[in-house]
């Protein structure tokens, strides 16, 4: 027959662009495979078709079950259409089952995405993916810059960060530096950490308290002076403070290089001895 007919309407057309026209609207041939140029008696016949003939591999939506003309009809159709827009990966050009699917993709492949986990978001590189973390309100105080990670809260950043060798944090001002001599130099100069920074051992503590308590365990690297709270070097130091200094004098005993709190128990306990 020639191709300006139709057989099944038993109708012929002026031209063969009609007779395509009257197959894609006529109510007898809504079955029809176009780019294959068959019909079916049913859609469930025409789907079975499309997903068995392999020339229909990348221009069927199986979701949908929508036939498409070219593969790129049919990517537009993932990129645009509602349903598929948990299903579908457009960097990689992908069409996956389900959202779990796509999402188990994304994370076996970091070099092609850069995801965000607790936003759901899909960055095309690593500085966009860097900048949400650091401008994001949602995830104020979550983001180490240094270590380049996201944490679930702020708290197990500052854990990580306490723990970590790359940090150096000053837990009074919670300020992180990149080196320990930096850190030292902040508590040696810092007047917060006057009364709680240890400049032999250079190391900080939470109270003046504990510093004296840990100057007073030294094992001779501290030679304290407990009523004018001094540290020596050595004990020559402090001997030589106790024997000089205005707060001392009437208390400290030459003799026996003793200091004691009070001119009177020098003198009960010393005095007393030479007239013995």
């Amino acid at each position: 027959m020639p191709e300006k007919y139709c057989k099944d309407c038993n109708r012929w057309f002026n031209s063969h662009e009609a007779l395509e026209q009257h197959m894609k609207f006529s109510s007898k041939h809504l079955f029809r495979c176009e780019p294959c140029a068959r019909e079916f008696f049913s859609k469930e016949a025409r789907v079975a078709h499309w997903q068995k003939n392999i020339s229909h591999l990348y221009t069927y939506c199986l979701r949908c079950q929508v036939n498409y003309a070219t593969p790129e009809e049919l990517n537009l159709h993932y990129i645009n259409g509602a349903a598929h827009r948990n299903t579908y990966d457009a960097r990689c050009n992908i069409h996956f089952a389900n959202s779990q699917d796509m999402l188990r993709h994304k994370q076996a492949t970091p070099a092609t995405h850069f995801l965000c986990l607790p936003c759901g978001l899909d960055c095309a590189t690593s500085a966009e993916l860097t900048a949400h973390w650091q401008d994001s309100e949602i995830h104020e105080g979550q983001y180490d810059a240094r270590c380049d990670c996201l944490f679930d809260t702020s708290y197990a950043r500052i854990a990580h960060e306490n723990a970590s060798p790359k940090h150096n944090v000053c837990q009074q001002c919670r300020l992180d530096f990149q080196a320990l001599y930096l850190l030292q130099e902040h508590w040696r100069t810092t007047e917060v950490h006057k009364y709680t920074y240890d400049n032999f051992c250079r190391v900080d503590f939470a109270t003046p308290q504990l510093l004296l308590s840990h100057k007073k365990a030294g094992e001779g690297k501290h030679h304290v002076c407990e009523p004018c709270a001094l540290d020596h070097r050595t004990i020559e130091e402090l001997k030589d403070h106790l024997r000089t200094a205005d707060v001392h004098r009437g208390s400290f005993c030459s003799k026996c290089e003793t200091d004691f709190d009070t001119a009177s128990k020098l003198k009960l306990v010393c005095l007393a001895e030479e007239f013995l």
